[in-house]
């Protein structure tokens, strides 16, 4: 075999090694791709099931009883501080990505709705005095109520808590 058939033959090899490589450098961006997709999803899960289990927690429970008494009486106190920083912690994780706004509102929207409605004056107070206490749950609520929205199909409007509502919300809130 001639030295320039030599060239030619290493050449074509060098060729086919790099476009063996480039496949296998896509297969493995591939890979990597659904692994960290199935990781981001695995860990939104268990932030899910985390945030369920305080919430639905016997402790939560006695504090949510309380805090929705302190409203309907108009004295809102440090329980209703306990249920608006749970639902500050949900906003944040779904400010930072670890849970999916879709997510967030189908596990809380609910309850996230009716103690903002039924906290506006207090929520309005403690950040007069405070400064941005629940920043994030105020970023995040007209998301979810988008979301809402959205999902519902009906208008913004018709998808808030009616005031009726949210009373008996947090009747039966003090009665879990």
């Amino acid at each position: 075999m001639s030295a320039d058939a030599m060239i030619a033959v290493t050449a074509i090899a060098s060729c086919l090694a790099a476009i063996g490589s480039l496949g296998a450098a896509i297969v493995m961006y591939y890979q990597f791709r659904q692994a960290s997709k199935l990781s981001k999803e695995t860990a939104e899960l268990q932030t899910l099931q985390k945030l369920d289990e305080q919430w639905q927690s016997s402790r939560m429970v006695i504090v949510r009883r309380k805090a929705a008494e302190a409203i309907r009486n108009g004295k809102p106190d440090g329980n209703v501080d306990q249920v608006l920083d749970f639902f500050e912690e949900v906003a944040r994780l779904t400010v930072r990505n670890v849970l999916d706004e879709k997510t967030a509102w189908h596990a809380f929207y609910w309850n996230m709705a009716n103690y903002w409605v039924g906290t506006q004056e207090y929520i309005r107070q403690t950040q007069a005095e405070e400064g941005p206490t629940w920043s994030s749950l105020q970023s995040v609520m007209p998301r979810l109520r988008e979301r809402e929205s959205k999902e519902s199909q009906q208008s913004l409007e018709k998808i808030s808590p009616t005031h009726d509502q949210t009373k008996q919300f947090l009747v039966d809130e003090s009665h879990l």
